[in-house]
């Protein structure tokens, strides 16, 4: 007999003979509170109790602060990501975001790749901030760094598809290119970074991304500065580019016939330095402001945009020492 019945069955007869019987919780099984005596409750346990069953205890709260390690992976909304120490690491990716508004704070330490490392960061997310500034009392502080590194990936810095966010204060080298905006990325600031000696350039801004920022970017030593390709509204601004073994700053080059040009572009205020062709150069057919940009020893023209589709009259460009009889194509840009 099953046990609830069994129970029911002694319980009749005790009744039947007079005494006074109380019915113990947990005894009765049940899926509903019909199948339990009058005045039970049937709990999660399936089984019934004389009271209400007491609400479950909360969760405990889900961390939002992470310890940085060679190949995390962020899923959550909301975390921030701080290194803890330098980070040597063999994975393709040292770190993928793949969340919104989360913070990775590299606090002053770097993380570098035997050199088959893809990416040093990798960002699909949206509202992402890389800061690279050490915390006071941090190893990183005490040793007196400035800034975070990032040594030996194939781009040190990759935002893709992502909208809203920010990178400062890192330094990347040794890679093919430092810091990349593609995929429609946008609304991205990129600001006090700088690149050593990139292959093939120290920022990359392609793919229709639109309204991003470089502000205050360093380059040493490389092959192109700052390469802006098929993108909208980009501001490149008070950088400075010594040495590159092409141009400082190329708006349009790569683009073949199909492809759309960047279109309003604006370039100003920024140094370039012993560029080895031209300091600063623009497609034909380019949308491009170029004002107040100093350049100085270029390989050939310190400033060549000729055909190129002004929105602004250009305003106070310096160039002096290039190796071109004229220093700027059109002469106007140095007017």
């Amino acid at each position: 007999m099953p046990p609830n019945r069994t129970f029911l069955a002694c319980l009749a007869l005790c009744v039947a003979c007079g005494c006074l019987v109380q019915i113990p919780n947990g005894v009765f099984e049940c899926d509903t509170a019909d199948e339990c005596p009058g005045g039970f409750s049937c709990w999660s346990d399936r089984r019934c109790y004389d009271s209400d069953e007491p609400p479950a205890p909360p969760a405990p709260p889900e961390p939002t602060d992470f310890d940085g390690e060679c190949g995390q992976v962020v899923t959550r909304n909301g975390v921030t990501v701080t290194l803890q120490n330098d980070l040597a690491c063999d994975e393709p990716v040292a770190i993928k975001v793949e969340a919104s508004d989360v913070v990775v704070d590299l606090n002053g330490y770097t993380i570098s790749s035997n050199g088959e490392g893809a990416q040093g960061i990798l960002v699909q997310g949206s509202d992402v901030v890389v800061v690279g500034v050490p915390s006071p009392g941090s190893t990183a502080d005490i040793e007196g760094r400035a800034h975070s590194a990032i040594e030996g990936f194939g781009t040190g810095v990759l935002f893709r598809k992502t909208i809203e966010g920010s990178i400062s204060d890192v330094w990347v080298s040794d890679c093919e290119a430092g810091f990349s905006l593609t995929g429609g990325t946008r609304n991205i600031t990129l600001s006090d970074i700088g690149a050593t000696a990139p292959t093939f350039a120290g920022v990359v801004v392609r793919n229709d991304s639109e309204q991003n920022q470089v502000l205050r970017f360093e380059q040493d030593g490389g092959y192109v500065g700052v390469n802006v390709e098929k993108s909208d509204d980009t501001l490149v601004e008070q950088c400075q580019i010594t040495g590159v073994e092409q141009h400082g700053i190329m708006v349009g080059l790569l683009p073949t016939d199909g492809i759309d040009l960047p279109s309003r572009t604006i370039v100003r205020d920024n140094v370039v330095m012993s560029a080895g062709v031209h300091g600063i150069v623009a497609r034909a057919n380019a949308d491009i402001t170029v004002s107040n940009n100093r350049v100085f020893d270029a390989g050939q023209w310190g400033i060549k945009a000729e055909g190129a589709v002004f929105d602004e009259a250009p305003l106070a460009n310096e160039v002096e020492g290039s190796g071109e009889l004229d220093q700027c194509l059109p002469l106007t840009l140095c007017e």
